[in-house]
């Protein structure tokens, strides 16, 4: 990894930290194991991967949800610095809930269009900056391994509040250092590391991941 990334990252981990902390209720989740399911590579060849998800402080009542996130770290030949969050929970948050409390400002890009096994998406993009600090952030979710919007969740997530139903679902977000004039580049890189985990994971890995 390289070092001269970490302390953008840190701070990254302590705004995920703080905005679940105060934008989670209580109550503890009880999820549908989705994590469990998909059973993401703990190694991905060609990429140097790190486990990070016991750095986000998960003590206290309010985190009693984060026994469903999962954050791994990637990085290739000292390139930028990758961040893949996995979030199973009925509560998802919005990206801005988390990293502008960090002081960072937002710019909502156009959706940026990813391909895996055949199967196309467009994933909604923000750019943050704080200072000289900037990171490129795309993030889509999946339900019953159908790709929502977020108006989409928050209705299913009425509804099967009603009648007690849960569905498996997953918020993926994916954070990557980079300039203002490397977004094209770092959606570049984003598409190649989604290619080499869809190339360890089955069909219904897939799924449940990227939708159908």
């Amino acid at each position: 990894m390289n070092p001269k990334y970490r302390p953008i990252i840190t701070t990254l981990l302590l705004a995920v930290t703080i905005a679940l902390a105060f934008g989670i209720p209580k109550t503890k989740y009880q999820g549908t194991d989705v994590l469990a399911a998909i059973d993401l590579p703990p190694a991905t060849p060609g990429w140097n991967v790190e486990d990070v998800t016991d750095e986000i402080d998960q003590g206290g009542n309010n985190m009693n949800f984060l026994g469903h996130i999962l954050v791994r770290e990637y990085d290739k030949d000292q390139g930028p610095l990758l961040y893949l969050f996995l979030l199973d929970a009925n509560n998802f948050h919005h990206p801005k809930a988390c990293i502008g409390g960090a002081g960072f400002d937002s710019e909502d890009l156009k959706d940026i269009e990813f391909n895996v096994s055949g199967h196309s998406w467009k994933a909604k993009a923000i750019y943050f900056q704080k200072q000289d600090e900037g990171f490129l952030t795309v993030y889509w979710i999946c339900i019953n391994k159908e790709q929502v919007d977020w108006t989409g969740q928050k209705f299913l997530q009425l509804w099967d509040s009603l009648y007690s139903k849960k569905k498996p679902g997953v918020m993926v977000r994916i954070d990557i250092t980079a300039t203002k004039d490397q977004i094209d580049q770092a959606g570049q890189t984003i598409q190649r590391l989604l290619t080499d985990l869809a190339a360890q994971m089955t069909p219904e890995q897939q799924n449940y991941l990227f939708g159908k």
